[in-house]
């Protein structure tokens, strides 16, 4: 899941140019979403695989995270 988080970033710095306005740019609002949501959706999924591996809350907690990632990369 980290590596799908790194993988969202990438995109969204490779898709999404920098908004220009005049002589000012701006990191584009994409790229800040798959940063924050991205980290948030992949925390818990992660923290539950290293403490609690292997129940059924953590694989279905991985599950939803993995639908959430391919939203956010559908948004991207």
């Amino acid at each position: 899941m980290a590596f799908q988080w790194v993988g969202a970033v990438a995109a969204a710095l490779w898709i999404s140019p920098q908004a220009w306005a005049g002589s000012y740019s701006e990191t584009h609002l994409h790229v800040w979403m798959a940063l924050v949501l991205g980290g948030f959706i992949i925390s818990l999924p992660v923290a539950l695989a290293l403490l609690q591996p292997g129940r059924a809350t953590t694989r279905h907690t991985i599950a939803v995270a993995q639908m959430l990632l391919g939203a956010l990369l559908i948004h991207l």
